[in-house]
């Protein structure tokens, strides 16, 4: 997932952040699992990338990667 907009980031919905991870097979599957690379107070640029998903299957990462397209109040924004 990449930045929509600039801005400050303000929050994540942990449980948004949870249902992308268990989409994409975690805890079953060793590979599969979120890596966050941004925090709670960072300015990032439009299209900087915010999360990423892991998966061990094709199938489940964009299973993953599209329920997150769909849900992007995963990722709170602010104006910086």
């Amino acid at each position: 997932m990449v930045a929509a907009r600039a801005g400050r980031v303000a929050g994540f919905d942990l449980r948004h952040l949870a249902r992308v991870a268990k989409l994409a097979g975690a805890p079953r599957a060793d590979a599969a699992g979120l890596v966050v690379r941004v925090a709670v107070g960072d300015v990032v640029a439009k299209g900087q990338p915010v999360i990423s998903v892991h998966a061990q299957s094709p199938g489940q990462l964009d299973y993953a990667r599209s329920w997150l397209a769909l849900n992007p109040q995963v990722l709170t924004m602010e104006d910086a």
